[in-house]
């Protein structure tokens, strides 16, 4: 899973999208953290506690172990409201992570937060890459990141 949402809202959406694709029996084994904001993220530690791996970057792990105010932005989220996560793994750029039979890349693309990163993942011979929403798309953008 890439992100997880941070309302109650967003696992009921998250838990219809794996019943519409026929996967609710099968277990989350990891979510990707692409940035540390509570809205992105809020609801890790509620699937970690049903056993997935929770993997962020190295520079947004701390901050969300620790729920401090660098997991909130302009959104609707309270400070009391939000329930820190562990982070299982803490990467860093050109790492690489092995779930579900597939292999991703890590991509440090620091600025949202000190620890936003990319997956990217080759499958069936396509470049996918994981960005959350932090990724600018448009005729002026050019980029070589996939090679």
């Amino acid at each position: 899973m890439v992100d997880c949402g941070g309302s109650d809202e967003e696992l009921e959406v998250i838990d219809d999208g794996l019943r519409y694709w026929g996967l609710s029996d099968c277990p989350v084994s990891h979510v990707l953290i692409c940035h540390a904001h509570a809205y992105r993220m809020g609801n890790a530690h509620i699937i970690r506690e049903h056993g997935a791996k929770i993997v962020a970057g190295l520079g947004d792990a701390e901050a969300m172990g620790t729920g401090d105010d660098r997991v909130f932005d302009a959104g609707p989220f309270k400070l009391e409201a939000f329930k820190p996560s562990i982070v299982d793994s803490k990467v860093k750029d050109g790492d690489r992570i092995k779930a579900a039979g597939l292999e991703s890349e890590v991509i440090a693309v620091p600025g949202h937060t000190p620890g936003s990163v990319f997956y990217k993942l080759n499958m069936d011979g396509k470049k996918i890459l994981l960005t959350g929403y932090a990724l600018k798309v448009g005729p002026e953008c050019k980029s070589s990141i996939l090679g």
